[in-house]
């Protein structure tokens, strides 16, 4: 599915605008997702939780998507490598929000988007046949 173009160009600007960076559970080879980190400012630190490590593509020319988690030079990009969300809670309990994270664990989970209104509010459903096809399952 694509994405519809206005969450893309918000994302981007996001990027532009952000202290931050967090990837999570993703090699970033899929557009347009993949470009988010070049929009990322050079000072911006730029954290990966993943179960593997991002391949960096040879053939990229543009540095500020390749990732440098360990030469002499890194400066800004850490590797969390493992389980995902371990990696997740992980980062919580180190910020100290355990009892947040705690909080909307136990809460009820009707208060949370189900996958089929993210997919809508990101313009993945666009029509009503779209709108009966079962959800493709995660692994």
């Amino acid at each position: 599915h694509e994405c519809s173009n206005s969450i893309i160009r918000q994302a981007d600007v996001d990027a532009a605008n952000c202290d931050l960076l967090i990837v999570i559970g993703s090699d970033l080879f899929m557009a347009p997702f993949c470009e988010i980190p070049k929009h990322v400012p050079w000072d911006v630190p730029r954290l990966v939780i993943n179960d593997k490590t991002i391949e960096n593509d040879a053939d990229v020319m543009d540095l500020n998507v390749y990732f440098d988690f360990d030469s002499e030079n890194a400066y800004r990009d850490v590797l969390w490598e493992g389980n995902t969300d371990l990696g997740v809670l992980s980062l919580c309990s180190y910020l100290q929000w355990d009892r947040d994270v705690k909080f909307v664990m136990e809460s009820d989970t009707a208060l949370l988007p189900t996958r089929r209104e993210i997919q809508e509010r990101l313009g993945m459903v666009r029509n009503e046949d779209e709108r009966k096809k079962p959800l493709p399952k995660l692994r």
